[in-house]
């Protein structure tokens, strides 16, 4: 009868295809998934401020009624081209942290990657924080070999 201890533990750096046992792992990909959270919500900002978007009021009640279906088909741009800029970015960060753990080599390069795009940002603290736990000895060496 097997028993539990018989299993090889998780955080045994012989078991090939698996990263999530290092802390700085998931720390980045929780930090990834949080920012793709973020980009969400911005997808849906896009769709509220569409929504909200309402042509100028002139007091003129046939005028508002004309300016408001002029504007219709930029309210529906703003929003569609919102969502087509943001919602790509948004997955990306998902698929990055969900194939980091799995030790897939062109997720962490992707994690660096979007990590190091926000270096250069308000969010500094943030990338570089994902930055550095990138190129912690460990990690690259569970990534790199």
């Amino acid at each position: 009868m097997d028993t539990i201890g018989d299993l090889p533990e998780m955080d045994d750096p012989t078991i090939e295809g698996y990263a999530g046992d290092l802390p700085w792992v998931r720390r980045v990909a929780l930090m990834l998934n949080l920012l793709g959270v973020l980009q969400l919500l911005g997808v849906l900002g896009m769709f509220a401020a569409a929504a909200l978007m309402s042509a100028p009021a002139t007091g003129d009640p046939m005028l508002d009624a004309q300016l408001a279906e002029q504007m219709l088909p930029m309210r529906i741009m703003y929003g569609v081209m919102g969502t087509c800029c943001s919602l790509p970015f948004a997955v990306l960060h998902f698929v990055a942290a969900s194939n980091l753990s799995g030790a897939k080599k062109w997720a962490w390069f992707l994690s660096l990657i979007l990590s190091a795009l926000y270096v250069p940002s308000l969010c500094f603290p943030v990338g570089a924080l994902m930055v550095f736990g990138l190129v912690q000895e460990d990690v690259r060496r569970r990534f790199l070999g």
